[in-house]
């Protein structure tokens, strides 16, 4: 049995609103996507300066304060320490951040997929719709025919 009109306006209108919220959520998604990716960027950048940090402090004890080295030994060693220990803090928390990235990439392919179904549902039922007005269309059609068929019917007899 073939749903009526109404019925299948009703399914569109429930498949319409699916659809939005799938948007909804894949907009979500991609939303904290980005955030983590500018999380990840950011965290990279640190990580960078820090590095440059640790090259111009390894650099200045080469060069600048060589001659004066064994004065400063244990303050560079502190600094370079602290410097390495704050370079390793930044690289694991760039490893939950990346972690956190992939998930959330992972979500946002889910709720595209998911968005994907919803309009291909949506388009069956508006096909479904579609045909049903046809339909309907046609049974007028038949009736008036038919009618105009006995009234031609009823004037020649």
């Amino acid at each position: 049995m073939k749903p009526d009109l109404i019925e299948t306006r009703q399914l569109c209108r429930l498949r319409s609103l699916r659809v939005q919220r799938a948007e909804a959520r894949r907009d979500e998604a991609k939303a904290a996507a980005d955030a983590a990716l500018a999380a990840v960027i950011a965290r990279r950048e640190v990580i960078a300066a820090q590095r440059a940090r640790l090259q111009d402090l390894d650099r200045s004890l080469a060069e600048e304060l060589a001659a004066t080295q064994p004065r400063w030994a244990v303050l560079a060693k502190t600094e370079r320490e602290w410097l390495t220990d704050q370079l390793a803090r930044l690289e694991y928390a760039l490893l939950g951040e990346e972690r956190k990235l992939e998930q959330a990439q992972a979500r946002m392919r889910e709720a595209t997929l998911e968005l994907a179904r919803a309009r291909e549902r949506e388009q069956v039922v508006r096909e479904m719709a579609a045909d049903a007005v046809r339909e309907r269309l046609r049974t007028r059609e038949a009736r008036a025919e038919s009618e105009l068929e006995d009234r031609s019917w009823r004037a020649g007899a």
